[in-house]
């Protein structure tokens, strides 16, 4: 018996995405304040779930974009994300693309501007 499965849509991987994002740079920016700033274990796991939900968004993006050819599996795309995520805008986005990168970078560190502008209104303390 073959199970089919349909998967989650673009759109709602693209609102958890930026909640995660909002709810990460609320916290590291609350922790710095209170002295205790995010250590490495916190950032390596955000990235984890980053590219993960990324990679996901990715492959749902590409059902609904006749350019994009997903023939690529998850885990090729999860190792490669990094050189892949790039292509696969440019590809089917053109040159609006590069703003959709640019909106990926900006949610991947917004944790770390948040906590640099802790840093900037709180001062050395």
């Amino acid at each position: 018996m073959h199970v089919t499965h349909k998967g989650i849509a673009a759109t709602p991987l693209l609102g958890i995405l930026i909640a995660t994002s909002i709810i990460v740079a609320s916290g590291s920016a609350w922790a710095f304040a209170q002295g205790h700033p995010p250590g490495a274990a916190f950032w390596t796991l955000w990235g984890l779930v980053f590219v993960t939900i990324t990679v996901m968004w990715i492959l749902a993006d590409a059902k609904s974009q006749p350019k994009a050819k997903a023939h690529e599996s998850g885990a090729v795309i999860f190792i490669f994300w990094f050189v892949y995520l790039p292509y696969y805008l440019f590809r089917t986005r053109k040159l609006r693309g590069l703003l959709w990168l640019l909106g990926f970078a900006l949610l991947f560190y917004l944790g770390a501007a948040a906590q640099w502008m802790t840093y900037a209104v709180m001062g050395k303390s």
